[in-house]
């Protein structure tokens, strides 16, 4: 978030700079240049850059992130589940964690077996004689 005021506030200096500089086309860039104090430069950054503009620079990446985030939702079938209780279970087992946590890792895992199976359908004898 504050990445991109910062951004946005790079941006308005560099162009209200590049407006100074190309309003005198005649004059000699590094004269300008060395001419150019804080003063001027507080003078750019206050310029045209209004509270709401800020704060709607601040507001839409938060927004768009929200937005995207609950777009993003998925679900996890079954088969994903349980290679993934697999894994966390050897991992806790390499890692000597307590017998308590062990067997609750192994319920999870029981579970999504269950569900596994649960949605899986039996074939039939013609299904494998179809063409």
């Amino acid at each position: 978030m504050d990445q991109n005021v910062t951004k946005t506030l790079k941006a308005h200096y560099k162009k209200c700079l590049l407006t100074d500089i190309g309003s005198q086309p005649n004059a000699d860039i590094t004269s300008l240049l060395k001419q150019f104090n804080i003063k001027d430069a507080n003078d750019n950054i206050n310029t045209d850059f209004p509270d709401e503009e800020i704060i709607k620079e601040i507001t839409e990446p938060v927004d768009d992130m929200i937005q995207e985030a609950s777009e993003a939702r998925f679900t996890v079938n079954c088969d994903e589940a349980v290679s993934a209780a697999n894994t966390l279970l050897q991992w806790c087992e390499e890692r000597g964690f307590d017998y308590e946590q062990i067997v609750m890792l192994k319920d999870i895992q029981d579970q999504a077996l269950t569900d596994s199976f649960r949605k899986k359908k039996q074939k039939t004898i013609p299904d494998f004689f179809k063409v």
